[in-house]
């Protein structure tokens, strides 16, 4: 019976340490670029720093693929065409967003602002 029951016991804290596991991702995010001018190397970035980076260059009306992302709030940076590093501006001239927590969140890069140095 002891044995059953540390078995048990065992069992349950190895499924809830499983099941609290702080590398799981929230939500998923893909990028569209309506910009008008190719972006490289997006990047979601949260309070506590870079997020996820999809590396790579898209052209105006290119999306990058979903990714995962830890954090459900945040702004978007990448490299302009001409290699300068910009803030990305969403739809409704907003720069930070919310992700919805266990989705596919697409978001939209409307224009580009040079980061301030």
């Amino acid at each position: 019976m002891k044995k059953t029951l540390l078995f048990a016991a065992a069992f349950g804290l190895a499924a809830a340490t499983i099941a609290c596991d702080s590398g799981d991702q929230k939500a998923d995010l893909r990028w569209n670029n309506r910009s008008a001018q190719t972006v490289q190397d997006v990047e979601w970035v949260a309070e506590s720093g870079t997020d996820q980076t999809w590396e790579g260059t898209y052209a105006d009306q290119a999306s990058t693929e979903y990714k995962g992302v830890n954090e459900l709030t945040g702004t978007g940076e990448c490299i302009d065409s001409l290699g300068t590093p910009s803030q990305i501006v969403l739809d409704g001239g907003e720069m930070a967003a919310s992700l919805v927590e266990d989705e596919a969140n697409d978001l939209t890069i409307n224009t580009l602002q040079a980061k301030k140095k």
